[in-house]
C-alpha cells in the first residue's frame, strides 16, 4: 500500500518490463489527504493561474473538435458536383483560417500559463 504523497512516482518505478504499471498496484494504491492538502497549500498562491490554464487548455480543446466539421461540411454542402455555392465555400474557408488561428493562439497562450506562474 501507498501511503506517501509521491502516488505516480511510487507507481513508476513499480512498473512491469513491459512499461505498464501493474494493475494490482494500481488498485491497492492510495492517496494521502494530508499530503494532498500541503500540496494544495502551496499551490493555493497560484490558484487563479491554475484556473485561466485548465480552462484555457480546455477550450483549446473544445474548439479542436470543430475544424472536421467545417471540412465536412465544405465536402458534403459546398462541393458537390451541380451544387457548388461560392460563396458558401467561401464563408466555410474563412471558418477554417479563423479555427486555426485561434485554436494556435489558445495553444501558445497555454505555454506562458505554466512558466509564469511557476516565476510569480
Amino acid at each position: 500500500m501507498v501511503t506517501s504523497g509521491l502516488l505516480m512516482a511510487h507507481l513508476y518505478t513499480d512498473m512491469r518490463p513491459s512499461g505498464r504499471l501493474d494493475p494490482d498496484e494500481i488498485k491497492k494504491a492510495k492517496v494521502d489527504r494530508v499530503a494532498l492538502r500541503r500540496a494544495w497549500g502551496f499551490a493555493r498562491a497560484y490558484r487563479g493561474h491554475l484556473i485561466a490554464y485548465v480552462a484555457t487548455i480546455v477550450l483549446a480543446a473544445l474548439i479542436g473538435t470543430l475544424p472536421p466539421l467545417v471540412f465536412k461540411a465544405l465536402i458534403d454542402n459546398a462541393l458537390p458536383p451541380g451544387h457548388r455555392d461560392p460563396g458558401f465555400v467561401n464563408w466555410l474557408f474563412a471558418a477554417a483560417v479563423a479555427l486555426a488561428i485561434a485554436i494556435t493562439g489558445l495553444t501558445w497562450s497555454t505555454g506562458g500559463w505554466g512558466p509564469r506562474s511557476a516565476k510569480a
